[in-house]
């Protein structure tokens, strides 16, 4: 039997198609896999997230994870978490790997279909999982912005902004 891919000791494939190994469906190795990849040291976490180490990732989930309603349109939000998945098929990440689609989406500006394929899901589960988790984000971490007056921009903007771009309400820095 010839080896071709070995994502971690849960995984193991074979000319595209998994063998049995101690556990796991193919579709739980690749989101392991994945997350494993991201999660990999501090300049990993960097480079896909943006964060600065695996630390400020967990501790951040922490933070948020406190509530999450998952949108499903305005009739279908779930707010009663009594029972997860009334007559439908059970959720096949977890709040952790959600997490991880939406900072790598805000980060990396990935299609949906890329992140689809990395972690396993469907393109609608993509898309409702960032849509829930960018809005419970904004919810929490929106006191811990300060976003300043038009004024106070417009007294702070640089001398070729301030002529050519009057009208500037806000400037985004993104430190890499």
């Amino acid at each position: 039997m010839r080896l071709l891919m070995v994502f971690s000791t849960e995984c193991v494939f074979s000319q595209g198609k998994q063998v049995s190994a101690l556990a796991g469906s193919n579709a739980d190795c690749k989101r392991s896999a994945t997350r494993e990849m991201i999660l990999e040291n501090d300049e990993s976490v960097k480079m896909y997230t943006g964060l600065k180490s695996k630390e400020v990732v967990l501790n951040l989930y922490a933070i948020i994870t406190k509530k999450i309603n998952y949108w499903r349109g305005p009739k279908k939000t779930k707010t009663d978490n009594s029972n997860p998945h009334p007559g439908g098929r059970a959720k096949v990440t977890d709040w952790f790997d959600d997490y991880l689609v939406t900072l790598v989406y805000i980060r990396e500006g990935l299609s949906m279909n890329i992140l689809a394929s990395w972690f396993s899901l469907s393109i609608s589960s993509v898309s409702s999982i960032i849509l829930t988790w960018v809005n419970l984000m904004y919810c929490i971490l929106n006191k811990y912005i300060r976003w300043p007056s038009a004024d106070e921009i417009k007294k702070t903007l640089p001398g070729n902004y301030s002529q050519k771009y009057s009208d500037i309400i806000i400037i985004i820095i993104i430190f890499v």
